[in-house]
Protein backbone atom coordinates (compact mmCIF):
# COMPACT_ATOMS: atom_id res chain seq x y z
CA UNK A 1 0.00 0.00 0.00
CA UNK A 2 3.00 2.18 0.64
CA UNK A 3 4.56 1.64 -2.43
CA UNK A 4 1.19 1.96 -4.15
CA UNK A 5 0.90 5.87 -2.99
CA UNK A 6 4.35 6.73 -3.41
CA UNK A 7 3.98 5.75 -6.89
CA UNK A 8 0.88 7.71 -7.12
CA UNK A 9 2.42 10.55 -5.51
CA UNK A 10 5.38 10.90 -7.74
CA UNK A 11 2.71 10.65 -11.16
CA UNK A 12 1.19 13.65 -9.32
CA UNK A 13 4.24 15.24 -8.94
CA UNK A 14 5.56 14.21 -12.68
CA UNK A 15 2.47 15.07 -14.40
CA UNK A 16 2.24 18.54 -12.32
CA UNK A 17 5.84 19.16 -13.36
CA UNK A 18 4.94 18.10 -17.28
CA UNK A 19 1.95 20.56 -16.98
CA UNK A 20 4.34 23.13 -16.16
CA UNK A 21 6.62 22.71 -18.68
CA UNK A 22 4.27 22.58 -21.24
CA UNK A 23 3.28 25.73 -20.18
CA UNK A 24 6.11 27.36 -20.01
CA UNK A 25 6.81 25.69 -23.71
CA UNK A 26 3.76 27.13 -25.02
CA UNK A 27 3.91 30.41 -23.20
CA UNK A 28 5.97 31.74 -25.60
CA UNK A 29 4.14 32.12 -29.05
CA UNK A 30 2.40 34.96 -31.33
CA UNK A 31 -1.06 34.18 -30.05
CA UNK A 32 -0.27 34.36 -26.13
CA UNK A 33 1.58 37.44 -26.70
CA UNK A 34 -1.10 39.48 -28.48
CA UNK A 35 -3.70 37.95 -25.89
CA UNK A 36 -1.51 39.82 -23.17
CA UNK A 37 -1.28 43.13 -24.98
CA UNK A 38 -5.26 43.13 -25.19
CA UNK A 39 -6.01 41.99 -21.79
CA UNK A 40 -3.46 44.33 -20.24
CA UNK A 41 -5.31 47.21 -22.62
CA UNK A 42 -1.75 48.60 -24.30
CA UNK A 43 -3.98 49.18 -27.24
CA UNK A 44 -3.60 50.11 -30.99
CA UNK A 45 -0.47 52.41 -30.83
CA UNK A 46 1.19 49.56 -28.81
CA UNK A 47 0.17 46.73 -30.46
CA UNK A 48 1.36 47.96 -34.02
CA UNK A 49 4.83 48.92 -32.80
CA UNK A 50 5.17 46.19 -31.59
CA UNK A 51 3.94 43.91 -34.48
CA UNK A 52 5.39 46.16 -37.46
CA UNK A 53 9.23 44.26 -37.26
CA UNK A 54 7.13 41.07 -37.70
CA UNK A 55 5.22 42.84 -40.72
CA UNK A 56 8.45 43.55 -42.38
CA UNK A 57 10.25 40.42 -41.91
CA UNK A 58 7.95 38.08 -42.97
CA UNK A 59 7.30 40.63 -45.77
CA UNK A 60 10.92 40.25 -46.92
CA UNK A 61 10.65 36.66 -46.56
CA UNK A 62 7.64 36.35 -48.46
CA UNK A 63 9.09 38.54 -51.76
CA UNK A 64 12.09 36.88 -51.83
CA UNK A 65 13.31 33.93 -53.59
CA UNK A 66 11.28 34.86 -55.97
CA UNK A 67 13.57 34.05 -59.62
CA UNK A 68 16.85 32.27 -60.07
CA UNK A 69 17.70 33.34 -63.73
CA UNK A 70 16.17 36.34 -66.33
CA UNK A 71 14.85 34.38 -69.25
CA UNK A 72 11.64 32.45 -69.22
CA UNK A 73 11.15 29.26 -70.19
CA UNK A 74 9.46 27.88 -73.13
CA UNK A 75 5.68 26.48 -73.33
CA UNK A 76 5.29 23.98 -70.97
CA UNK A 77 8.28 24.08 -70.07
CA UNK A 78 9.08 24.37 -66.09
CA UNK A 79 11.14 24.36 -63.02
CA UNK A 80 9.57 22.93 -59.55
CA UNK A 81 10.98 22.58 -56.11
CA UNK A 82 11.61 24.18 -52.82
CA UNK A 83 12.86 27.55 -51.59
CA UNK A 84 14.13 28.83 -48.78
CA UNK A 85 14.59 32.48 -47.07
CA UNK A 86 16.87 33.43 -44.42
CA UNK A 87 16.81 35.98 -42.33
CA UNK A 88 18.78 37.56 -39.45
CA UNK A 89 16.52 40.02 -37.13
CA UNK A 90 18.61 42.79 -36.85
CA UNK A 91 18.58 44.76 -33.37
CA UNK A 92 17.02 48.13 -34.45
CA UNK A 93 13.77 45.32 -35.09
CA UNK A 94 14.39 44.10 -31.25
CA UNK A 95 12.83 46.78 -29.15
CA UNK A 96 10.82 50.53 -29.80
CA UNK A 97 9.86 53.67 -27.90
CA UNK A 98 6.92 53.21 -25.12
CA UNK A 99 6.41 56.14 -22.43
CA UNK A 100 10.02 56.88 -22.98
CA UNK A 101 11.27 53.71 -22.01
CA UNK A 102 12.64 50.52 -24.20
CA UNK A 103 10.76 48.31 -24.87
CA UNK A 104 10.31 44.81 -26.74
CA UNK A 105 8.75 44.48 -29.97
CA UNK A 106 7.44 40.42 -30.99
CA UNK A 107 11.51 39.47 -31.61
CA UNK A 108 12.52 41.29 -28.41
CA UNK A 109 13.99 39.11 -25.62
CA UNK A 110 11.89 36.73 -24.07
CA UNK A 111 11.34 36.97 -19.92
CA UNK A 112 8.09 35.52 -17.92
CA UNK A 113 8.97 37.97 -15.24
CA UNK A 114 9.48 41.26 -16.91
CA UNK A 115 6.44 44.03 -16.51
CA UNK A 116 6.41 44.79 -20.03
CA UNK A 117 4.37 42.64 -22.46
CA UNK A 118 7.71 40.11 -23.54
CA UNK A 119 9.35 39.46 -26.71
CA UNK A 120 9.71 35.82 -28.43
CA UNK A 121 12.95 35.98 -28.18
CA UNK A 122 13.28 35.11 -32.13
CA UNK A 123 16.52 36.25 -33.41
CA UNK A 124 16.23 34.57 -36.69
CA UNK A 125 13.44 33.21 -39.09
CA UNK A 126 12.99 31.01 -42.07
CA UNK A 127 10.25 30.50 -44.69
CA UNK A 128 10.02 27.86 -47.20
CA UNK A 129 8.10 27.19 -49.61
CA UNK A 130 6.66 24.72 -53.02
CA UNK A 131 7.61 26.67 -56.24
CA UNK A 132 6.44 26.09 -60.13
CA UNK A 133 7.67 28.42 -62.90
CA UNK A 134 5.88 27.20 -65.73
CA UNK A 135 6.08 28.60 -69.25
CA UNK A 136 3.20 30.20 -71.11
CA UNK A 137 3.56 31.49 -74.34
CA UNK A 138 4.68 35.15 -76.07
CA UNK A 139 7.58 35.63 -73.42
CA UNK A 140 5.24 34.96 -70.32
CA UNK A 141 5.62 32.74 -67.35
CA UNK A 142 3.56 32.06 -64.35
CA UNK A 143 4.86 31.56 -60.75
CA UNK A 144 2.59 29.81 -58.09
CA UNK A 145 4.24 29.01 -54.23
CA UNK A 146 2.90 28.41 -51.42
CA UNK A 147 2.94 25.92 -48.37
CA UNK A 148 0.03 24.66 -46.06
CA UNK A 149 1.22 24.42 -43.41
CA UNK A 150 4.61 26.06 -42.40
CA UNK A 151 5.69 25.80 -38.47
CA UNK A 152 7.31 28.52 -36.27
CA UNK A 153 7.43 27.23 -32.98
CA UNK A 154 7.10 31.17 -31.27
CA UNK A 155 5.18 32.06 -33.80
CA UNK A 156 2.35 29.13 -34.65
CA UNK A 157 1.38 27.30 -38.03
CA UNK A 158 1.24 29.49 -41.25
CA UNK A 159 -0.31 28.46 -44.51
CA UNK A 160 0.94 30.61 -47.78
CA UNK A 161 0.03 31.20 -51.20
CA UNK A 162 1.70 33.48 -54.06
CA UNK A 163 0.78 33.94 -57.63
CA UNK A 164 3.14 36.16 -60.53
CA UNK A 165 3.72 36.66 -63.91
CA UNK A 166 6.97 37.32 -65.67
CA UNK A 167 7.96 38.78 -69.10
CA UNK A 168 11.08 38.38 -70.78
CA UNK A 169 12.35 41.87 -72.37
CA UNK A 170 15.68 40.57 -73.84
CA UNK A 171 13.89 40.45 -77.22
CA UNK A 172 12.47 44.48 -77.27
CA UNK A 173 16.55 45.45 -76.73
CA UNK A 174 17.15 47.52 -79.85
CA UNK A 175 21.32 45.91 -79.40
CA UNK A 176 21.64 42.60 -81.99
CA UNK A 177 22.70 39.96 -79.85
CA UNK A 178 22.20 41.59 -76.49
CA UNK A 179 24.75 39.46 -74.04
CA UNK A 180 22.33 39.43 -71.30
CA UNK A 181 18.83 38.00 -70.32
CA UNK A 182 16.15 40.80 -68.79
CA UNK A 183 12.97 40.16 -67.82
CA UNK A 184 10.20 41.70 -65.32
CA UNK A 185 8.11 39.89 -62.70
CA UNK A 186 5.42 40.84 -60.19
CA UNK A 187 3.95 38.43 -57.63
CA UNK A 188 1.24 38.89 -55.20
CA UNK A 189 2.18 36.64 -52.30
CA UNK A 190 0.13 35.75 -48.63
CA UNK A 191 0.26 34.20 -45.40
CA UNK A 192 -2.44 33.57 -43.02
CA UNK A 193 -2.29 32.27 -39.29
CA UNK A 194 -5.37 30.63 -37.88
CA UNK A 195 -7.93 32.86 -39.02
CA UNK A 196 -6.92 36.09 -36.99
CA UNK A 197 -4.20 36.79 -38.97
CA UNK A 198 -3.55 37.68 -42.58
CA UNK A 199 -1.00 39.39 -44.56
CA UNK A 200 -0.13 39.95 -48.09
CA UNK A 201 3.32 41.12 -49.87
CA UNK A 202 3.26 42.49 -53.27
CA UNK A 203 6.62 42.47 -55.33
CA UNK A 204 7.53 43.88 -58.51
CA UNK A 205 11.51 43.85 -60.16
CA UNK A 206 13.53 43.93 -63.08
CA UNK A 207 15.81 40.89 -63.47
CA UNK A 208 19.29 40.28 -65.17
CA UNK A 209 21.51 37.27 -65.44
CA UNK A 210 24.36 35.73 -67.78
CA UNK A 211 25.57 32.13 -68.20
CA UNK A 212 29.23 31.34 -68.03
CA UNK A 213 30.57 30.18 -71.62
CA UNK A 214 31.45 25.98 -70.90
CA UNK A 215 30.15 26.14 -67.70
CA UNK A 216 26.64 25.06 -66.08
CA UNK A 217 26.18 28.37 -64.30
CA UNK A 218 24.19 31.70 -64.71
CA UNK A 219 25.07 34.42 -62.72
CA UNK A 220 21.80 36.70 -61.92
CA UNK A 221 20.64 39.90 -60.25
CA UNK A 222 17.75 42.14 -59.77
CA UNK A 223 16.46 45.37 -57.98
CA UNK A 224 12.71 45.85 -57.28
CA UNK A 225 10.00 47.00 -54.86
CA UNK A 226 7.77 45.52 -52.14
CA UNK A 227 4.72 46.67 -50.01
CA UNK A 228 3.82 44.62 -47.46
CA UNK A 229 0.98 44.53 -44.83
CA UNK A 230 -1.03 42.71 -42.38
CA UNK A 231 -4.45 42.64 -40.78
CA UNK A 232 -5.12 41.11 -36.94
CA UNK A 233 -8.51 40.42 -36.59
CA UNK A 234 -8.50 40.81 -32.41
CA UNK A 235 -12.05 39.84 -31.79
CA UNK A 236 -11.21 36.16 -33.02
CA UNK A 237 -8.33 35.96 -30.84
CA UNK A 238 -9.06 33.14 -28.55
CA UNK A 239 -9.93 33.70 -24.77
CA UNK A 240 -10.29 37.61 -24.81
CA UNK A 241 -13.29 38.02 -23.71
CA UNK A 242 -14.31 41.97 -24.58
CA UNK A 243 -10.88 42.81 -24.72
CA UNK A 244 -10.71 42.92 -28.63
CA UNK A 245 -10.15 46.39 -30.30
CA UNK A 246 -11.34 45.38 -33.78
CA UNK A 247 -9.23 44.83 -36.85
CA UNK A 248 -5.91 46.13 -36.46
CA UNK A 249 -3.98 46.82 -40.18
CA UNK A 250 0.42 47.19 -40.52
CA UNK A 251 2.41 47.82 -43.00
CA UNK A 252 5.43 46.82 -43.11
CA UNK A 253 8.69 48.84 -43.80
CA UNK A 254 9.78 46.89 -46.80
CA UNK A 255 10.38 48.93 -49.90
CA UNK A 256 13.21 48.31 -52.15
CA UNK A 257 15.60 45.32 -52.87
CA UNK A 258 18.63 44.36 -54.46
CA UNK A 259 19.88 40.67 -54.80
CA UNK A 260 22.63 39.27 -56.30
CA UNK A 261 23.32 35.54 -57.07
CA UNK A 262 24.35 32.36 -59.17
CA UNK A 263 22.58 29.68 -60.35
CA UNK A 264 23.66 25.63 -61.04
CA UNK A 265 22.74 23.12 -63.39
CA UNK A 266 23.51 19.55 -63.79
CA UNK A 267 20.85 17.18 -66.05
CA UNK A 268 17.49 18.19 -64.66
CA UNK A 269 18.77 19.52 -61.20
CA UNK A 270 19.33 23.39 -60.27
CA UNK A 271 20.73 25.16 -56.94
CA UNK A 272 20.97 28.41 -56.68
CA UNK A 273 21.47 30.86 -53.83
CA UNK A 274 21.82 35.12 -53.28
CA UNK A 275 21.93 37.30 -50.74
CA UNK A 276 19.00 40.31 -50.58
CA UNK A 277 19.92 44.14 -49.72
CA UNK A 278 16.57 45.37 -48.10
CA UNK A 279 15.11 46.93 -45.01
CA UNK A 280 16.02 43.51 -43.24
CA UNK A 281 18.93 41.97 -45.40
CA UNK A 282 18.34 38.05 -46.56
CA UNK A 283 19.67 34.96 -47.98
CA UNK A 284 17.23 32.84 -50.32
CA UNK A 285 17.93 29.53 -51.62
CA UNK A 286 16.68 26.64 -53.43
CA UNK A 287 16.54 23.62 -55.16
CA UNK A 288 14.41 23.00 -58.45
CA UNK A 289 14.13 20.00 -61.22
CA UNK A 290 13.93 21.52 -64.47
CA UNK A 291 11.88 19.63 -67.18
Amino acid sequence: MRRLKLILSMITIWSVCLSEVTYAQNENTLENHLKEILIQGYGNSFLCSYMQPFATAFGTATAGALFHRAYVKDFLRMDIGINTVYIVIPDKAKTFIFEGEDVPTFFGPFSSEQEAVSGSGLTSLYLSQIQLNLGLFANFEISIRGLNVHKIEEVGEMSLFGIGMKYDMTDLIPIPTFPIDMSVQALYQTYKISDWLEAGTFAMNIQLSKSIVLLPIDIYSGIGFEASALKIYTDKIPDIGENGIGDVEIDGENKLRMNFGFSLTVAIFNLHADYNLGKYNSLAAGIMLVF
